[in-house]
């Protein structure tokens, strides 16, 4: 059994709520090489400052993190932040490290020390929801009527009325600037594509000068969300290849799995499904099926529980693993 506590610090506007994609660690690529990761398909989603997780484990001392260096100082949601398509704003804003510690079973059976780390980014975004499309107009309309006091008024009554709805009107688009950030984290529809690469090491008896290598890979993920405007229903790929050079272990591995992912609107709640086909060069093939629940319990913690069978390249059979955890988050 695997158990996580997160937390994560998004940077967002002040008061601004964080939404479930915005605090789950769930699928950082530095996980996915443990074969015991909650999800291995992750939805791109959006601005996530740190997250920090400590995951149980027989010496308590496993861990890990993500953080995207873009949200490491503030931004403004301008017109780069929230078009579609492609480019280097897209790989800057959505770039994200990870790095974890977990324990791992070597060939010999035996409990050792895994390390590993890890990047990912967009290669595809999607546009944002029609939700935040209207937000912006509303946005930038109350931008253009408010605060506009008429040249020449003397009047101190007439003065006050115009300051007082100067005063409201920034109020308001503080606050549409929350409701807007809020929908943009929540991940984008239509196409999505993200790119991750993730390298591990193996340390025995807790020695930390002497590590072996043991893993890497790079994989795809691509997802299509259509933009109901209500429930959103994602349907992710992933393409993999791992190169597993743990000690007593010399194979190589290509993945290709799916995801069925529901998040509902009005209620912080999703599940997932997901399933992934291993072939290895120099073992048997194997699966993982697994399923996902994720629930925001308020605006700064989120519950999760996955359960699933996973690979086992060494006896050729599939083991089954579950998943607990918590996240955090704060937003600033």
């Amino acid at each position: 059994m695997l158990f996580l506590c997160g937390n994560s610090h998004s940077q967002e506007a002040s008061g601004s709520p964080l939404t479930l994609d915005s605090i789950s660690l769930a699928g950082a690529p530095a996980l996915a090489l443990s074969d015991s990761a909650p999800t291995d398909i992750a939805r791109p989603t959006g601005a996530k400052e740190l997250g920090i997780s400590l995951l149980g484990g027989s010496d308590g001392g496993n861990f890990a993190f993500e953080t995207k260096p873009y949200w490491w100082s503030s931004h403004s949601i301008g017109e780069d932040f929230y078009k579609a398509g492609t480019g280097v704003d897209v790989i800057l804003q959505t770039l994200s490290l990870s790095g974890a510690r977990y324990e791992v079973e070597n060939a010999k059976g035996d409990d050792v020390a895994e390390v590993s780390i890890g990047l990912a980014f967009d290669i595809l975004r999607g546009p944002a929801t029609k939700k935040f499309n209207t937000l912006r107009d509303k946005h930038a309309e109350l931008g253009r009527v408010s605060g506009n006091i008429p040249q020449g008024l003397t009047d101190e009554e007439e003065l006050a009325w115009y300051k007082m709805q100067r005063e409201s009107s920034a109020a308001e688009r503080r606050e549409l600037a929350n409701d807007m950030i809020t929908e943009m984290v929540k991940g984008r529809v239509g196409w999505n594509a993200s790119f991750a690469t993730a390298t591990s090491f193996q340390f025995e008896d807790k020695d930390y000068t002497g590590g072996e290598f043991a893993k890497t890979g790079a994989w795809f993920v691509t997802s299509y969300t259509p933009d109901t405007g209500g429930n959103q229903i994602s349907y992710m790929g992933l393409v993999r290849f791992l190169d597993d050079r743990s000690p007593g272990v010399n194979d190589t591995y290509f993945d290709a799995g799916a995801r069925l992912l529901i998040t509902f609107d009005e209620r912080p709640f999703s599940i997932s499904a997901e399933y992934i086909r291993r072939h290895a060069d120099n073992s048997s093939d194997s699966d993982r099926v697994s399923a996902l629940l994720e629930y925001q319990v308020d605006e700064k913690l989120s519950v999760f529980a996955s359960h699933g069978i996973t690979f086992d390249q060494a006896s050729g059979k599939d083991e089954i693993f579950s998943a607990l955890g918590l996240s955090f988050g704060i937003g600033k």
